[in-house]
């Protein structure tokens, strides 16, 4: 609801839709969840990439079949170019369990275009930084979760970029959006990292 009542364009999802999902009980009534990201609405488009927890705990088919139903695209390792704004969105597959092909992405850019590349993990960022990418959207990194004095509570592949904005100063003026999630992973709570939806404006430049 929150979500439509932004009215976006444009809706994407940077995976861990599913914990664990052998122990799931209610399996049964999986249709329930994309009953309800079905009502998702995005006109030109919702955008989803797997992460490592969709790969885990036997997720993998499942997931797929759940964003296809909930009217999502699915991208590993592919792209969906929006001709009429000139834009690509590009998803990566998980760079921890998937089949992340950095050649293959690197492939997909294109200069003249605005490059959105949807990846779970941030931290790749730093190895495509060279690269035509305008904005790189992940999560993954849960903003830390529960947050404690002197305890490190982030994945691999989210402890240099945690949350929030980044700007590089390379070539293309990159900016890397991390989103901390809605969920929890193994433990049912939050600390100093609130769920989070995030809007992001696309203003075009000269």
């Amino acid at each position: 609801e929150r979500i439509n009542e932004e009215a976006p364009h444009i809706v994407v999802f940077t995976g861990d839709l599913i914990d664990e999902y052998n122990n799931y009980e209610n399996k049964d009534n999986i249709n329930k969840i994309w009953e309800i990201l079905n009502t998702i609405k995005a006109p030109l488009g919702k955008y989803a990439v797997y992460g490592n927890h969709d790969y885990g705990g036997g997720a993998e088919r499942i997931y797929e079949q759940i964003m296809e139903n909930s009217g999502f695209i699915l991208l590993k390792n592919e792209k969906v170019y929006l001709r009429n704004y000139n834009i690509n969105i590009i998803g990566m597959d998980d760079s921890i369990f998937g089949d992340y092909n950095r050649e293959t992405i690197i492939g997909m850019l294109d200069e003249d275009s605005c490059n959105i590349v949807l990846s779970h993990e941030p931290d790749v960022i730093d190895f495509l930084l060279e690269y035509d990418i305008d904005l790189f959207l992940s999560g993954h990194s849960h903003g830390g979760q529960v947050n404690l004095p002197f305890a490190d509570s982030l994945p691999l592949l989210a402890k240099k970029y945690t949350r929030g904005l980044y700007s590089f100063n390379n070539y293309r003026q990159t900016n890397l959006y991390v989103n901390i999630g809605l969920g929890t992973s193994q433990i049912p709570m939050r600390f100093m990292a609130p769920p989070e939806l995030t809007v992001l404006i696309l203003i075009k430049g000269e």
